[in-house]
């Protein structure tokens, strides 16, 4: 069915035409306008709001939210429409994150106040958010400082989780540059959100950063990159990537970062903020092919089980707790401190070592991990020139924190830190 605005003579709230087609025939498609909205749009399950195209089409609120997304309804469609907050109205775009299987795409969504967001939700008893897809559509956020998140979503138990949506093809502006709040933010103050999807999205401008996944599991940020970071303009002050703890939520785990974060060289962070931040409760973080023009700022922050695959041009600029070394009780006596070169992390590196008097075979160097493993690993140990390969050096005395490094042949006496050395890999 067509609603069309001028043929009905609608001057007032034009959703209350738009609810009622909306829910008598599952149907509506909307002529190019624009519409007012006086209350929101009450979705129905099985429903489609169709327009022509975000720029003909325009949806903007007069003291109300525009979707409200409080009860449970199942494959909605939303598309080719632009819905507006105008400045002055304090409401957000969406509110609520009560939805199963909707689809929202190719639409644009304009936030003109600071104090609000473009979808803020929390999920409650008896309601969920899960297998949502986003596709296509443009976010814009006006304002600084800002006070709301972009998009906000929020559940606190296992039976009100976030799970399995995705957002692909999606652009997210920082109109004005603020540095205050993030541009996608899941939480979970119970349980784990799971399963969230995030692939080839641009954020221009996220000085407040881009996606944080809070208590989430499986989540899987594929080709998103950060634009428009030149220095000069502001500091970044919250990571562009950052994967937590929720105070009352269980441990992040197994999140999935391939490409991005960053196209942008000379962009300047606040202390302690980086390109991707993790926290000491992460587990099995794989971080692959990342970018940053430029050295790619890395807080590990003592997480467990990160794996980094592919050294990006500019190099790791990481911080975490470094893996420290120690002389062995065979190394003789008085022997120099061994030397740690960085690694990209616990899981590999090199170091040198040297001999005080009368050293023997036996064990040269002790190892401790910057971080402990969550079982004990395996470690391969690679000499590092000439020398050291006479050494017969091998791995001994495997534990979740730490090794220690062997020789089946005495080295030579009262050798410098940098004579002898061996490379090593740990893995689970």
């Amino acid at each position: 069915m067509v609603v069309p605005q001028v043929q009905f003579g609608i001057t007032g709230d034009d959703m209350s035409l738009i609810n009622y087609v909306l829910g008598q025939d599952l149907n509506v498609r909307l002529v190019p306008g624009t519409y007012t909205a006086a209350s929101p749009i009450i979705p129905v399950s099985g429903g489609r709001v169709l327009g022509p195209g975000p720029l003909e089409t325009t949806i903007q609120a007069s003291g109300t939210s525009l979707v409200s997304v409080t009860g449970q309804t199942d494959s909605f469609e939303l598309s080719n429409v632009t819905l507006a907050m105008p400045g002055g109205q304090a409401f957000d775009i969406f509110s609520g994150a009560s939805a199963a299987r909707w689809f929202v795409h190719d639409c644009r969504f304009t936030q003109n106040n600071a104090g609000n967001a473009i979808w803020r939700g929390t999920t409650s008893a008896g309601q969920s958010m899960v297998e949502c897809r986003f596709r296509r559509n443009t976010w814009q956020v006006f304002g600084a400082t800002r006070t709301a998140e972009a998009i906000f979503l929020s559940s606190a138990s296992g039976a009100t989780q976030i799970n399995a949506n995705s957002w692909r093809d999606e652009v997210f502006f920082n109109e004005n540059n603020d540095t205050a709040m993030y541009l996608i933010h899941l939480q979970n103050t119970g349980a784990l959100n799971q399963t969230n999807y995030f692939e080839n999205i641009v954020f221009e401008h996220p000085y407040g950063g881009a996606i944080w996944l809070e208590s989430h599991t499986n989540g899987y940020i594929n080709q998103c990159y950060c634009y428009d970071l030149p220095s000069g303009t502001a500091t970044i002050t919250n990571p562009l990537i950052k994967v937590s703890k929720n105070s009352t939520g269980p441990a992040s785990a197994r999140t999935t970062i391939i490409g991005g974060p960053r196209i942008q060289s000379g962009a300047v962070f606040a202390a302690g903020v980086g390109d991707i931040n993790l926290d000491a409760s992460c587990s099995d973080t794989v971080l692959e092919a990342l970018s940053a023009s430029g050295q790619l700022q890395l807080y590990l922050g003592g997480s467990k089980g990160v794996k980094l695959l592919g050294m990006p041009d500019g190099g790791w600029g990481i911080q975490d707790s470094p893996v420290t070394a120690a002389a062995g009780s065979a190394a003789g006596t008085g022997p120099p401190a061994p030397v740690v070169s960085a690694g990209p992390d616990n899981q590999s590196g090199l170091i040198t070592f040297g001999t005080g008097m009368a050293p023997s075979a036996g064990q040269m160097v002790t190892v401790t991990f910057g971080t402990p493993f969550e079982s004990t690993p395996q470690v391969a140990v690679v000499p590092y020139n000439g020398a050291s390969t006479g050494l017969g050096l091998f791995s001994a005395v495997l534990t979740s924190t730490g090794f220690e490094v062997d020789c089946q042949n005495a080295p030579l006496a009262s050798e410098g830190s940098a004579f002898y050395g061996f490379r090593w890999f740990a893995w689970i």
